[in-house]
């Protein structure tokens, strides 16, 4: 305790005295995004694509 390489006393070793230790609480998942439905936009790109497929098959 009486080491000069520390500039004040550590305290004794012993009992931990604090609050008790507990894990972290466990969160559920989180909430699905809601359902939305598809734009005007992403409906004629879609509809695009299928077309494709359909009139050039690979």
């Amino acid at each position: 305790m009486s080491d000069p390489k520390y500039a004040y006393p550590y305290p004794a070793q012993g009992y931990y005295q604090g609050p008790p230790v507990v894990a972290p609480p466990q969160y559920q998942y989180a909430a699905p995004p809601p359902r939305r439905e598809p734009g005007f936009l992403e409906g004629c790109v879609c509809v695009s694509d299928l077309h494709t497929l359909i009139l050039f098959p690979s």
